[in-house]
């Protein structure tokens, strides 16, 4: 059997079932996706800025004043923390941000935000900085219980705060923070392991362990030593949470037994807490930075595609700048075949990317352009290495996560783009809607290029028949000669009118099939008639040519458009007849295939038969495969095109089978009629 190409909504329905398989198979989660949320701390930890507005809000506070974070980030602390009583502590936030003082609650009643009332232990510190107050930690939960001197203590924690909202980087920031951890907790070594966005430790003191970047459980880097246990008596660690979620762990280490009470754990929390809130600036400034460069990017790439210029070179342009936010490792963009209004066909590929090597299961397998467009909507790869649902082993090192988008303009398909990066997780949701603009960017300029060459190829095509028609009529109105050069003369005329009628029929059928203004009515219908009709017709218009028929006469009705059918077969006969040299019959046969639920015509010409490179070649606006012995054969280039695109515009298939030398046989296939039924027998083409 020949290599098809298979209906869109059959591959969508395909790639989806791979997704499901995939999720219900207990794929691996996607990297880069968020841990698990781990419980609360039990203290609740509260940050405000110089102004009084929380700045900060843990899990826990969230609990027990009963409003979320996101809610609470903003609002004067006094709103959040509602202190029923006693009275004097009502403003113990405010006092403490306005004399630099530490204040102590030891028993509290505080109202949250839906009415529940509870009592805590409300600990207070200011954060200084340059001397002054410019926010104020306050821990809700139990009276601390200070192994050393509390009120020291509290004011180092004030430190630990001043440094996460100064700190311009989370890995220095970090470094100074759990410096100042071993003052607040009077402990010989902190560090700070983060999951995400990449693994991550931080260790302090210097002379100890350096501060290093490596995945956990690798070899540690030549130089740097381990954060190692030795000497060490007693050891704390708390879950860092950030944006609700736990992004790490805080660790510290003493030589002293029994070191880490509950009074040092709680302000072990509460630096972490410190460290949670530098990690979610950090980000926050990181996704600012790119915002603004990706926003950049999409002015580019409109200025690229607004610019002067070759239209390919411009996409090349284009998906350079594309790559750029990903870190990408490469980037194509693949032209759907003109007029087939979804990717069954042969690709052309801008810039390096080859499209081999991205195919799901190895070469053969669905590529994922071809699935971004069967779906009509983008497909993300977040971990290539670990995808069940589209593992694509061809890549290799070259790429770890990867996204391919349908190219539109005007509603109608007109290609893919695929960005690959060698990160895991690299296209967010962000990311891939910038690529999708992009992409857009690009199918304005694809329809316009399209429609240009187009263009330039129509006049080209009109021109050859015209230019006979030209001459002959020159000689005609210059030279005084009989009867029969005359008529001769205007032989050549009508025969050059009549091609040049044909091709303007034929690019109207383009237009329409371009602008997806032709519509097709459906229906059940005898094929094997249609093709006998027809046969019938070329016999008496091709007079002596031989056109032998094989069609079995129980074949079961087909559903398409009967008119759209003819044409389309129409199409495929004379293209057989005019490369069938010296009047060598043309064959036209049928099959009907159970197993398959359609019937497939055969073309069989007796031609000089077509290269492996140019059999889909052939079927792209005014191509023809390059021979020298059909160079003269006359055509304007679109009756392969228009039958393609009319059949698949009907759920059916077109393809050809030929070797140089050999001839060549085209086939058309249609789906059977519901409930129809007819014989199993597969009737070949005549040799």
């Amino acid at each position: 059997m020949p290599t098809e190409r298979f209906p869109r909504e059959q591959f969508a329905a395909d790639v989806a079932q791979r997704l499901r398989d995939s999720e219900r198979g207990g794929a691996p989660a996607a990297r880069g996706s968020s841990p698990p949320t781990l419980p609360p701390p039990v203290y609740g930890l509260i940050a405000t800025d110089a102004e009084g507005r929380v700045s900060f809000l843990n899990p826990a506070a969230a609990e027990t004043t009963g409003w979320p974070a996101d809610d609470a980030v903003g609002k004067p602390a006094s709103q959040v923390v509602r202190i029923v009583e006693p009275s004097s502590a009502k403003d113990v936030l405010a006092a403490s941000l306005v004399d630099g003082a530490v204040y102590q609650v030891e028993r509290a009643r505080i109202r949250s935000r839906d009415g529940r009332e509870s009592a805590v232990a409300i600990t207070v510190a200011p954060v200084m900085r340059d001397g002054r107050p410019s926010g104020v930690v306050a821990v809700l939960g139990n009276p601390l219980v200070p192994e050393a001197d509390g009120a020291s203590q509290l004011e180092a924690l004030g430190a630990v705060w001043a440094v996460a909202a100064e700190a311009p980087a989370f890995e220095d920031g970090a470094e100074h923070i759990l410096e100042a951890a071993l003052s607040v907790l009077d402990a010989d070594r902190a560090a700070i392991a983060l999951s995400e966005p990449t693994p991550l430790v931080v260790a302090v003191p210097r002379e100890r362990a350096a501060r290093r970047k490596h995945a956990p459980g690798a070899p540690v880097p030549p130089g740097v030593p381990e954060v190692g246990l030795d000497g060490v008596r007693s050891l704390a660690a708390v879950p860092v949470h950030a944006d609700g979620r736990a992004i790490g762990t805080l660790s510290a280490a003493s030589a002293q037994r029994d070191h880490f009470g509950l009074g040092r754990v709680r302000l072990l929390e509460s630096v972490a807490g410190a460290l949670g809130v530098l990690w979610a600036q950090e980000q926050r400034r990181t996704a600012a930075d790119a915002g603004r460069s990706r926003e950049q990017a999409l002015r580019e790439a409109v200025s690229i595609m607004s610019g002067t210029g070759p239209i390919a070179d411009r996409i090349a342009r284009l998906l350079d700048v594309a790559a750029g936010p990903a870190s990408a490792s490469f980037a194509g963009l693949a032209v759907a075949e003109p007029g087939s209004g979804h990717l069954a066909g042969r690709l052309e590929w801008i810039a390096t990317l080859e499209p081999e090597g991205l195919r799901a299961d190895g070469p053969g397998g669905p590529s994922l352009a071809e699935a971004a467009l069967a779906l009509e909507r983008p497909l993300v790869i977040r971990d290539v290495s670990e995808s069940t649902a589209w593992p694509i082993p061809a890549l290799g090192d070259a790429a770890r996560s990867a996204v391919a988008l349908p190219v539109r303009a005007d509603d109608e398909t007109l290609g893919a783009m695929v960005v690959v990066s060698k990160r895991a997780d690299a296209f967010d949701e962000e990311l891939v809607g910038l690529l999708s603009a992009m992409a857009q960017t690009a199918g304005m300029a694809l329809q316009y290029l399209r429609r240009d060459v187009f263009v330039s190829a129509a006049a080209h095509a009109l021109r050859t028949p015209m230019t006979p028609v030209l001459g002959y009529a020159e000689l005609l109105v210059g030279r005084d000669v009989d009867d029969a050069k005359r008529g001769e003369w205007l032989g050549h005329v009508h025969d050059a009118t009549t091609r040049t009628l044909k091709i303007i029929d034929d690019l109207l059928q383009m237009t329409h099939l371009l602008s997806r203004n032709l519509r097709v009515e459906i229906e059940s219908f005898d094929l094997g008639s249609l093709l006998e009709n027809m046969a019938a017709s070329f016999r008496a218009s091709e007079g002596a040519r031989e056109i032998v028929l094989d069609v079995p006469g129980n074949l079961p009705p087909v559903l398409g458009d009967r008119m759209r059918v003819s044409q389309a077969a129409a199409a495929l006969l004379s293209n057989a007849l005019k490369f069938s040299p010296g009047g060598e019959p043309v064959g036209i046969g049928a099959r009907y295939e159970w197993g398959e639920q359609r019937v497939v015509v055969s073309f069989t010409d007796g031609g000089v038969g077509i290269a492996a490179d140019d059999q889909e070649r052939i079927f792209a606006p005014f191509e023809r495969a390059y021979n020298p012995a059909t160079r003269d054969v006359p055509g304007g280039g679109l009756g392969l095109t228009i039958a393609r695109a009319l059949v698949e515009l009907m759920r059916g298939s077109v393809w050809v089978e030929s070797e140089p030398g050999r001839g060549s046989v085209f086939y058309l296939a249609f789906p059977i009629a519901e409930g129809a039924k007819g014989s199993a027998g597969r009737a070949q083409p005549p040799q």
